[in-house]
């Protein structure tokens, strides 16, 4: 067993491919495919079935595969100790972003700050719902990740903070109020989203006993304002993942307010590698600046 055959098998289990997992480590597909029947060989266990379409991973194959990243993450944690104490800036770092907000809004101005002083960093951005980041960080996917706070499973540093946004037709009555109460949307025609932020807003919904007619359930948000701009529905969403402005639409805060917390997530703060720790250092520095810029 060796570390390149452990990362085919966790990138042939990421991609559900063995062709698109060779392209992605810059080897043959036949390479890939004879490391892994290697190493199925001297586990003597099948680890992945090959029969459907994508490649999946075998019960014994989804277990083992934790301990893989976990080994893959520390001989990489290794070499780049290594680096840092001969003063090299270099490596590689997995971050996990959900939609617009961490995507669009925080990780450009993040990146673009931490590249000034880490020029040399690799920094590999994988998209995902929410619950699905939550999940890369607990399975060593990626070393940091972006979640809503409270989530108590991981070390988190708090970057910003938005607020839910009641999205309405600009002719809707409720869009002449400057805030519109949440009961409001009481059997209003609604749209429901399917991203990560729906579990939030459902709860925010029935905390104030409001029971929209939910009409649509849809993924994506630009989708969401479309069907809002032609009148057939209102819709709920964080003001972070919002465009400044939406022709046709209104964007009205909620009353009262429901305020969300979004945080940078880890496993475990003192052992991260070294990018990754300089990452989280940069990050917790820049949100308390801008922080204390609204402040004053």
């Amino acid at each position: 067993m060796t570390l390149a055959q452990l990362e085919i098998l966790i990138a042939v289990a990421e991609t559900g491919s063995f062709t698109a997992a060779a392209v992605k480590l810059g080897i043959s597909q036949s390479a890939a495919s004879h490391a892994i029947s290697a190493l199925e060989k001297s586990l003597d266990v099948a680890l992945l079935d090959r029969r459907v379409s994508p490649v999946t991973l075998t019960p014994p194959g989804d277990r083992i595969i934790r301990h893989a990243r976990g080994m893959v993450a520390q001989a990489a944690a290794i070499e780049q100790e290594a680096n840092a104490s001969r003063g090299l800036s270099s490596g590689l770092l997995h971050v996990g972003s959900f939609g617009p907000s961490s995507s669009l809004r925080l990780l450009p101005q993040l990146i673009e700050r931490f590249h000034q002083h880490h020029p040399g960093v690799e920094v590999m951005i994988e998209e995902a719902a929410d619950q699905v980041i939550e999940q890369w960080i607990i399975d060593r996917r990626v070393e940091l990740g972006f979640v809503v706070l409270p989530d108590d499973r991981f070390d988190t540093v708090p970057i910003e903070q938005d607020e839910y946004m009641a999205i309405l037709p600009a002719g809707h009555p409720l869009a002449k109020l400057k805030e519109v109460p949440v009961e409001a949307l009481d059997n209003q025609p609604f749209i429901m989203t399917r991203a990560g932020s729906r579990e939030e807003i459902e709860a925010l919904l029935a905390r104030h006993h409001a029971r929209p007619r939910v009409l649509y359930r849809m993924p994506q948000l630009i989708s969401i304002l479309g069907l809002v701009e032609r009148g057939l529905a209102v819709s709920i969403a964080a003001s972070l993942a919002l465009p400044q402005s939406y022709p046709g639409v209104a964007y009205r805060p909620l009353k009262p307010r429901a305020q969300r917390r979004i945080a940078l997530a880890m496993r475990d703060r003192s052992d991260l590698v070294p990018v990754a720790a300089a990452f989280v250092d940069m990050a917790e520095a820049w949100a308390k600046k801008r922080k204390s810029k609204r402040a004053s």
